[in-house]
């Protein structure tokens, strides 16, 4: 008898309640002409969170959406695993914060469920996926699902080059056995390295080499397709039925997929 397919099984979103229209408003104030923004980067208007919205909030009530769609309890959810490069906290993961704000709506608690938060710039959502995705597999999860919640407020410094591209919001992810969504392979690439382009040092804004952070980007892409192709043979386009790529501007991936 063959192991379970372990993926997604279903996913909700939540962004900021406001948002500025790039082409619109933020074209005429810079300077700029709307193009720059629409074709160049391909990017129309940016989501900013409102005065009571946080990381917390926004990750809350995508994750709400997602258990009342699927009718599941508190009970249902083993694990609670949250991505994010805007915590607030050094100790105190912000799943903890999120599963406290459920409770606040549920007549049960998540004390049952193991709860992290991973930081990894863009990749940290990813790798929690794994994590969850390795839980099940390995047989710990005892009948029950994991939630992955990947929350950014991701703001520039004004004048900021970058910052036509900032935004925020969240997207909260049931993980199962027999999913309805996404079967994740075991089959996987790698591509890591110690850089500089991108760098957010106990301060709210990052400091970023756009076009070094373009080329970084771009070079371990290249390295996680060649580790990839290491374990699962030769790949070509036609081999996957959808290619998610990590997108700070249509733009960015446009290049990645010529690769």
């Amino acid at each position: 008898m063959s192991d379970p397919s372990v993926g997604i099984d279903a996913m909700e979103i939540h962004t900021g309640k406001l948002r500025l229209d790039l082409a619109e408003t933020y074209a005429p104030a810079k300077g700029d002409e709307p193009e720059k923004y629409t074709k160049g980067l391909g990017l129309f208007a940016s989501s900013f969170p409102d005065v009571y919205e946080d990381i917390v909030t926004m990750g809350a009530n995508a994750a709400h959406r997602l258990l009342e769609r699927r009718g599941l309890p508190p009970a249902d959810i083993g694990r609670i695993d949250v991505a994010t490069e805007s915590s607030f906290d050094n100790s105190k993961p912000v799943s903890t914060y999120i599963a406290g704000c459920l409770e606040q709506v549920y007549d049960e608690d998540f004390h049952h469920a193991n709860k992290g938060e991973r930081k990894f710039a863009c990749i940290s959502g990813t790798q929690s996926l794994d994590d969850a995705y390795n839980w099940i597999r390995a047989g710990r999860h005892r009948g029950r699902k994991a939630l992955v919640v990947a929350t950014d407020t991701a703001l520039y410094a004004r004048g900021d080059p970058g910052e036509a591209t900032q935004g925020a919001g969240a997207v909260a992810m049931l993980i199962s056995e027999d999913p309805d969504l996404v079967e994740l392979s075991t089959h996987q690439g790698y591509g890591s390295a110690d850089e500089t382009d991108f760098l957010k040092p106990n301060q709210q804004f990052p400091s970023v080499d756009g076009k070094r952070s373009v080329q970084v980007y771009l070079a371990r892409m290249r390295e996680a397709l060649v580790d990839y192709e290491s374990v699962a043979g030769d790949t070509h386009p036609d081999d996957f039925a959808l290619a998610p790529f990590h997108t700070p501007f249509p733009g960015m991936v446009r290049k990645a997929a010529l690769l």
